[in-house]
């Protein structure tokens, strides 16, 4: 379990739920290559 408490798409209930190693996004945070700014409630 990885703890998350950004902005982001993977970020659910305080938890990242990435579910496998993918490409490093062109906008990453100092702790997560994976972040994926989350734009709306729904995504």
């Amino acid at each position: 379990m990885i703890a998350c408490t950004e902005n982001c798409i993977y970020a659910e209930d305080g938890l990242c739920n990435l579910n496998e190693v993918t490409k490093p996004s062109s906008t990453p945070i100092k702790d997560c290559p994976y972040f994926k700014e989350r734009k709306n409630k729904n995504d």
